[in-house]
C-alpha cells in the first residue's frame, strides 16, 4: 500500500508531502516516511 501511495504521490508530481493518517493508514504513511523522508515533511499519526 506504502508504494502505491508513493507511485501516486510521483504521478502528482508532488516534491514534499504532509501525512495525516488513522489507524490502517497510520502504518502506511509510517512506511512511506521510513521509504522516502525526503518526501514527508510532517507526519501526523
Amino acid at each position: 500500500m506504502a508504494r502505491d501511495a508513493e507511485a501516486f504521490i510521483d504521478a502528482l508530481g508532488l516534491t514534499v508531502i504532509d501525512v495525516l493518517a488513522h489507524s490502517m493508514g497510520g502504518l502506511v504513511g509510517q512506511q512511506v516516511a521510513l521509504d522516502r523522508p525526503e518526501l514527508v515533511r510532517k507526519l501526523v499519526v
